[in-house]
């Protein structure tokens, strides 16, 4: 992008940000995306759904649920639940399964993510994740890199981050499967778990260390969180808030954007073995720099349009760089 069109996007960034803010509270700013989350039990065969304060809301015990493992919640507030008893993912909306994922390759269901419209499946039991279309077939497969066993999986825009407890280390894969690097640090063992930040960074559980390693997602390790109720750390998830829970024996652990501790929660009859998550949530840090500023609207304003695929600027993964982007920026302007 040349100087010119940069200092445009800049002024006509500048100008929508200043308009829409002046209006804003009287226009349909979207709510916050804080709000409940779920926690599957492959014991229990369960999930349960708890407020953001961490207070006890339901329990769903279906008769397709079986061994449920991950589970990562769509855009369209779907929740995706990885089955693993019956090589499956289900979708629930509310307490009904209404779509069923299968393919002679998926084995051992376990961690799930999205990018875009293309729901990404931990295949275990032999050693590759699949990536499926929200209709049901399968558009790629991802492998190679030594990865064994894959458990557990986050995304950006373009890629995949991948852990599993026999290996020390993440495996990264672009958006179309195919392999690029893995790394490594910290002393980093046997992964419980990995997520990712709004602010471009990747959080891995290290249980039997009592720690939360962070790391850059080029692979530089930037940092760690310590603390005695961390042992045995797994499944973790990001609110919008910015607040870190970490799903650890019979209870869910909350820590605040200083690593410090918030809330333990143990109420519903907890079993935290399986997965846990968040209603998806718009990344409006759009150039990952920690913050939402003038720059993620100059950004957006550079992209203004329908965009093939994810594009910079495309916030809630609509397809477009709408007015819907900048609402949402809005609200998480820094």
């Amino acid at each position: 992008m040349d100087e010119t069109r940069v200092g445009r996007a800049v002024g006509a960034a500048v100008a929508l940000y200043g308009s829409l803010v002046c209006n804003a509270l009287a226009g349909p700013v979207p709510p916050s995306n804080t709000g409940n989350f779920v926690v599957t039990s492959a014991r229990g065969s369960a999930m349960t759904v708890y407020d953001r304060d961490g207070r006890w809301i339901d329990r769903l015990r279906s008769d397709e649920l079986s061994a449920p493992s991950g589970v990562v919640i769509g855009h369209d507030g779907r929740v995706f639940i990885a089955n693993e008893a019956t090589q499956e993912v289900l979708a629930f909306e509310g307490d009904e399964c209404v779509q069923v994922f299968s393919d002679p390759q998926l084995l051992s269901p376990q961690g799930l993510a999205m990018i875009g419209d293309t729901l990404w499946v931990c295949s275990s039991g032999n050693d590759r994740l699949l990536g499926f279309g929200l209709d049901g077939s399968l558009r790629a497969v991802a492998s190679g890199g030594g990865l064994r066993s894959p458990r557990s999986v986050t995304a950006d825009w373009g890629s995949l981050y991948v852990t599993t407890p026999g290996s020390q280390f993440i495996y990264r894969f672009d958006g179309g499967g195919r392999f690029i690097k893995r790394f490594t640090g910290g002393g980093l063992l046997a992964p419980g778990g990995i997520t990712r930040s709004a602010g471009n960074r990747l959080y891995v559980s290290d249980p039997r260390r009592s720690k939360v390693l962070i790391f850059s997602t080029g692979g530089d390790e930037l940092d760690e969180i310590a603390h005695r109720d961390l042992a045995g750390a797994g499944p973790l998830a990001f609110d919008d808030r910015g607040h870190l829970f970490v799903a650890t024996p019979g209870s869910i652990l909350e820590l605040n954007r200083q690593g410090e501790r918030v809330r333990r929660i143990t109420a519903g009859r907890m079993s935290a073995d399986g997965g846990i998550a968040f209603a998806a949530t718009p990344y409006a840090d759009v150039d990952d720099d920690g913050a939402v500023t003038v720059i993620d609207f100059s950004i957006a304003a550079a992209n203004w349009g329908r965009c093939s695929g994810q594009c910079e600027g495309d916030v809630n993964r609509s397809g477009a760089v709408d007015l819907d982007d900048l609402f949402i920026l809005i609200r998480r302007i820094d």
